[in-house]
């Protein structure tokens, strides 16, 4: 839960509650709002203390790390496989996609495709498999009553996909044709973000996407390659939380992923650094009443110390909360938008991104640009406030952290994820501290350090204007 410290006094809405007699008579009492400040609550600290993940962890003797958590808030079951392997994986183009593809579609080696759907449609499962540019999450989510027969088949996935011509088709009938995003029905934000992720990483590992002739010189020999080589013990983690025996699910794990080889876990691949220099404006016309602007650049690997001193000038300036400098200055003082946000998108082996996202009618979008950077700019001129600075503090190393484990799947999934990337829990076991050991001098030269303004990329998707300096 989020610090009490943090918690800005929202006003209590008004309770109507009444009783008709008749059809005529109502009894209303109205609750009094209540704007006191947070710290003139005297609410009480947080007492949160991170769950040790050795206590949930079970180790399987091929290497493979999983981490079980009891949760019985609901009679619900998931179980996740995440595999350190994503589109940057390999150097055959498309070889991930198809991958995936199979692992949602192609059924296993005792269970034909068919089959396997039967078999999600009778315990009315959530499956899912999601491919990022460095790891690959395969989830399924049942009732509790299927929870043998979902581990079940899960493992099977995991360690017996059907790989076939088929799951290369499959991947290639995906491949959307180029469209012009003013041609859009639906005007949005998700628009306007992907736009500038391809415009950012144009010619970079992390911008490619597979076209039809990568996937018709794709061969299936070259997707088992992929899968045997990566899908090895070491090379997953798995969580497995929800209304269960946690004892008994840390026993059963030991059979279900055995079959997993035990070799080394293939090497991290070289990610290239992005040539980000200059500044790029992409305007595509939309016949909206908003326009959906997205400005930013590229972010190099930082230290653990630099990322936590850049996460908590973020916060102060454009967290995503009601007290941000971007939020204050867009929206509280001129109405000019819903809200302008700073996005830190962190890649694992390479360049990631920091944006700002904003939506404003076309007619005021110069202004809420302007706005922005002007708070942008005045956060690498000078020093936050203590005020802005223990607010971050407390959001970030109580409130953000602790969500991460605020139920069962949260705990599970943070640290099987984690164990993936790291090979250890050294970053959340040190998280907080790295936060609170932030003064306003690291914010302020991390915010000189890290944001560009030389270098920053504009998208604008939405009506005819145009941002000029």
């Amino acid at each position: 839960m989020l610090s009490n410290k943090l918690k800005k006094s929202a006003a209590l809405v008004a309770v109507l509650a009444g009783s008709f007699v008749g059809a005529t008579n109502m009894t209303i009492t109205a609750y009094a709002q209540d704007y006191a400040h947070p710290r003139d609550l005297n609410l009480p600290d947080s007492t949160f203390q991170r769950p040790n993940p050795m206590q949930l962890q079970v180790a399987l003797d091929n290497g493979l790390k999983a981490y079980v958590a009891a949760d019985d808030r609901v009679p619900m079951v998931t179980i996740s496989a995440f595999v350190k392997m994503g589109k940057i994986s390999d150097e055959n183009q498309g070889a991930a996609e198809a991958l995936a593809y199979a692992l949602k579609n192609a059924g296993t080696g005792s269970m034909t495709s068919a089959q396997m759907k039967e078999m999600l449609r009778q315990m009315v499962a959530n499956y899912n498999v999601s491919l990022h540019d460095e790891w690959l999450e395969i989830s399924l989510n049942v009732p509790k009553e299927d929870q043998m027969m979902a581990e079940k088949l899960l493992s099977d996935i995991v360690l017996n996909v059907t790989l076939e011509q088929s799951a290369i088709d499959g991947a290639m009938a995906g491949v959307k044709a180029k469209v012009n995003p003013g041609d859009m029905v639906d005007g949005s934000m998700t628009v306007a973000v992907d736009q500038f992720h391809q415009r950012l990483y144009a010619g970079h590992p992390y911008g490619y996407v597979p076209t039809k002739a990568d996937y018709q010189r794709l061969t299936v020999d070259q997707v088992k390659a992929l899968y045997q080589s990566h899908f090895v013990a070491k090379n997953i983690t798995v969580s497995y939380s929800g209304d269960i025996d946690a004892d008994a699910v840390k026993g059963r794990l030991k059979g279900l992923f055995a079959g997993l080889s035990a070799d080394m876990a293939p090497s991290n691949p070289t990610v290239p650094v992005l040539k980000d220099s200059g500044k790029l404006k992409d305007h595509y016309k939309a016949d909206k009443y908003l326009t959906w602007a997205v400005f930013g650049h590229s972010l190099p690997q930082m230290s653990p110390q630099d990322e936590a001193a850049f996460e908590v000038m973020n916060y102060i300036l454009g967290g995503g909360h009601f007290w941000t400098r971007l939020f204050i200055e867009t929206r509280d003082k001129y109405g000019l938008t819903n809200d302008v946000s700073g996005y830190i998108v962190p890649h694992w082996y390479g360049p990631g991104s920091y944006s700002y996202h904003a939506s404003s009618r076309h007619d005021v979008l110069m202004t809420t640009y302007n706005n922005s950077m002007g708070e942008i700019v005045r956060m690498t001129q000078e020093l936050p406030t203590a005020e802005e600075l223990s607010v971050a503090h407390n959001a970030l190393a109580d409130g953000v952290f602790e969500d991460q484990f605020n139920h069962g799947d949260a705990a599970a999934r943070t640290f099987a994820i984690e164990m993936l990337r790291y090979g250890n829990h050294d970053m959340s076991a040190s998280y907080p501290e790295r936060i609170r050991a932030v003064t306003v001098e690291d914010v302020l030269a991390a915010a000189q350090k890290y944001i560009r303004l030389g270098d920053m990329k504009t998208v604008l998707v939405g009506n005819d204007y145009d941002l000029t300096n």
